[in-house]
């Protein structure tokens, strides 16, 4: 209503092909008019896409000035299926839902995960379990151990989430089971270079007394080169830490590869015959994310307590029949104190009242106890 209808509105024409009518719109309308996301992520994913003149991200990124990580990020959202941009187009999911669905590659999984979720409720644990995305289906840091490529040579796909934060990894795998039994292969190849080595027993069961076997001491000083690499290493973590940025791997995998060398240097200095009577523990670190070995001693044979000045072994004394208690006995004697405790406790309130914060204290149960004590000390309740 601002201007007549008869407003005379400048208009360009040039001759140009539909690849270069996109950008140029889609151009115009970032700039001038804020587009739905979802527009704006079709325009993306049709300029990258185009069959005559497809566009690589680090050439969009440059003529949009938007980062090459931003980039990626709207064309996975643009290559989404329709039903999901259109569900998110009429408001039938949020942004946070639909980066969800650029984890799963196969648009027709998309399609059937929203119509799974939609038969429910609408929110990102659902849309999760529909997908696939389940917390077993992360992969961690045991993905890096097998190494990506090894993986997906077997047969496994990765999905990763585009969108994660920090050092954040929500990284998810199709075969979980195809993971398990390539860390266990690697695991069965490590005990085996250690039996070839001359250890005596390498096995991957560590008992939970293993603190009982003596260590190993496999310890070995660095070189002056690896010692000053190891503290740069450190220097320039601790850099990026203050920056609030991450490493991408290589700092911490350059430092593990200066400490293995170091611990293989010190195992190449161990005895032959002390190796062929030690243990040696192979398991995964706790995160996952290295094979740890742990070099112990067979524990030492348990020793007959010695209870005599001179040397000699105790010797368990012998109980005679006839100085034997009966379990008869034992029961009734147990009875005789219960009773005993009772009137006690009903007599003195102070014991009574001893008895009650013991008992509170001391056991988990405590909270189910209701009793009254009469006669003439204090009644007490406790719930």
């Amino acid at each position: 209503g601002d201007l007549p209808k008869d407003f005379a509105v400048p208009v360009i024409i040039s001759s140009i092909d539909d690849a270069k009518a996109r950008e140029t719109s889609l151009a115009l309308n970032v700039i001038r008019t804020n587009m739905h996301p979802v527009d704006e992520f079709r325009a993306f994913h049709q300029l990258n896409a185009d069959k005559t003149n497809p566009q690589t991200p680090e050439q969009i990124a440059a003529r949009f000035g938007v980062s090459v990580k931003s980039v990626h990020q709207r064309l996975a959202l643009g290559a989404l299926d329709d039903s999901v941009l259109n569900a998110w187009l009429g408001g039938e999911i949020d942004a946070k839902i639909a980066k969800l669905f650029t984890m799963q590659p196969s648009k027709k999984v998309q399609k059937a995960a929203l119509e799974k979720a939609r038969a429910g409720y609408m929110n990102e644990y659902n849309v999760r379990e529909a997908l696939g995305l389940s917390s077993e289906a992360r992969a961690g840091k045991l993905l890096a151990l097998v190494t990506e490529d090894a993986y997906v040579a077997r047969g496994g796909k990765v999905n990763r989430d585009l969108f994660a934060e920090g050092n954040s990894d929500n990284t998810t795998i199709s075969d979980v089971a195809l993971l398990h039994t390539m860390a266990q292969e690697l695991l069965d190849k490590e005990c085996e270079r250690l039996t070839a080595e001359g250890w005596g027993t390498v096995t991957q069961q560590v008992p939970d007394s293993i603190w009982n076997y003596p260590r190993i001491d496999v310890t070995a000083k660095p070189t002056k080169e690896e010692a000053a690499r190891l503290k740069q290493i450190e220097k320039e973590l601790e850099t990026l830490e203050e920056a609030d940025e991450y490493d991408d791997g290589t700092l911490e995998g350059e430092r593990e590869t200066i400490q293995q060398k170091i611990e293989e240097r010190a195992l190449a200095s161990i005895d032959a015959k002390v190796k062929a009577k030690s243990i040696a523990f192979v398991k995964l670190s706790h995160d996952r994310s290295r094979i740890e070995i742990d070099f112990r001693a067979q524990p030492a044979k348990e020793k007959s307590l010695d209870l005599k000045s001179g040397g000699e072994k105790a010797k368990a004394k012998k109980i005679a029949p006839e100085d034997a208690i009966s379990q008869a006995l034992i029961s009734r004697q147990a009875m005789q104190l219960t009773a005993a405790a009772q009137i006690a406790i009903l007599k003195q309130s102070n014991v009574a009242l001893a008895v009650l914060i013991a008992t509170v204290t001391s056991s988990n149960d405590a909270c189910q106890i209701r009793g009254k004590l009469d006669h003439k000390a204090p009644k007490f309740e406790a719930a």
